[in-house]
């Protein structure tokens, strides 16, 4: 064999080394590209629309008639969305971003993009997860960009936002110039008006629905119109959960206080006399202030009561304006507190508090003003009093038996 035809086999296995190096870059790029493909593809699914249109499911359906739609909207399905305009009923979808949506018509929206929902009008509750972080509803006055929470919103025709914050924060950016655009920070049982021309002022009253902190639109308070508060503070934006008759067994008492709901009496049944009352939620933190006036704007004869903590005495306004209805109920269950500490707990290591319930007949609606939970020389009870009010078309203006 000619010389030139020899091969080395120092060669070879230099070759061989340098062809493996060579195949293992090649393995080691493919598998970043199809790493890259996959990341890409799976941000596609989750954080991107398609021809402009976002992609959810649908969790649950209730009476809701999407226009341009034939066919009802079924649970499981999968929507691929871009103008939104549900009729009546609700709906509740969860996006791929992290984001789960309760709408409620009549609504009109758009999604501009997987994290951006333009509503044009109607109501909304957003849960959003730590994923979901940046979510943002735009409106005319103003954007609600979300930091990890769960909050509602409601737009009027006229583009009056309001909105309100169950847990977390968000933040909200208003629409006309000035100092003020650079928004602001609003927390947990907070909330805000926005309104075309105005600067963006406290939202006192805020229908609930009965069992969590949800924006409920669905049912007027047919006693309550209204609650206000004599607080000049414009860094407090504390609201008053409304929750139209909503009054017994596990409605939530406070707004900063989650798990604490109304209980019957150890031993008792719920009262009868309370059962179906508008349910106002006051703040439990505000146990200890001694010049707070409640004012309750009613909507028509009605029947207003106080809950007060039995382990104090009754406040001088109560016993002036109110009379005792020898009912009790209990609130709970609370994790371990100053407000509770004094207290045992039962068998399953549970602590309730006991009240009080007062009562005072209004038999011509208008304003009811309710006096401080904590009076200077009197003290104050440990924990803030609770307000249901009953219309006289279900429970006349005059004294009725007490008891269960």
């Amino acid at each position: 064999m000619p010389e030139s035809e020899v091969v080395d086999p120092r060669a070879v296995g230099g070759m061989t080394r340098r062809f493996g190096r060579v195949v293992s870059l090649a393995v080691a790029a493919t598998v970043l590209l199809v790493t890259a493909v996959v990341v890409w593809v799976g941000r596609w699914a989750e954080d991107s629309t398609h021809d402009g249109c976002v992609i959810a499911e649908v969790l649950s359906v209730d009476g809701a008639e999407l226009e341009g739609r034939a066919t009802a909207v079924r649970t499981g399905e999968r929507l691929t969305i871009s103008h939104l305009r549900l009729k009546e009923g609700s709906l509740r979808l969860q996006l791929a971003s992290g984001v789960a949506l309760d709408l409620s018509g009549s609504l009109e929206g758009a999604f501009e993009g997987p994290r951006r929902f333009r509503l044009v009008h109607g109501s909304l509750n957003a849960e959003v997860s730590e994923r979901g972080k940046g979510f943002t509803v735009v409106t005319t006055v103003g954007e609600v960009t979300d930091l990890g929470t769960r909050f509602g919103m409601n737009v009027t025709p006229n583009g009056q936002a309001d909105i309100a914050v169950f847990s977390g924060r968000v933040r909200v950016r208003e629409s006309r110039t000035g100092p003020a655009n650079a928004g602001m920070t609003i927390r947990a049982g907070e909330a805000l008006r926005l309104q075309v021309g105005r600067e963006a002022a406290r939202l006192l009253t805020v229908p609930l629905k009965r069992e969590e902190m949800v924006l409920d639109l669905g049912r007027a308070a047919p006693a309550v119109a209204a609650v206000t508060d004599n607080i000049e503070d414009s860094s407090f934006r504390r609201f008053y959960g409304v929750i139209a008759g909503g009054m017994g067994t596990g409605t939530l008492v406070y707004t900063d206080k989650p798990d604490v709901a109304w209980q019957p009496a150890d031993g008792h049944a719920f009262p009868s006399e309370l059962l179906g009352a508008d349910v106002v939620r006051t703040f439990h933190c505000d146990r200890h202030e001694l010049d707070l006036e409640i004012s309750l704007h009613l909507a028509q004869p009605a029947a207003v009561y106080v809950m007060h903590d039995a382990r104090t005495p009754a406040l001088d306004w109560l016993e002036r304006g109110f009379e005792d209805t020898g009912l009790r109920v209990r609130s709970g269950p609370w994790k371990l507190a100053p407000a509770v500490w004094d207290l045992p707990a039962n068998t399953r290591g549970e602590v309730y508090v006991e009240y009080t319930v007062w009562r005072a007949q209004v038999p011509a609606g208008g304003r009811l003003e309710l006096g401080p939970p904590h009076v200077r020389g009197e003290g104050g009870a440990k924990v803030m009093f609770g307000i249901a009010v009953k219309p006289c078309e279900s429970n006349p203006c005059k004294r009725e038996p007490t008891g269960g």
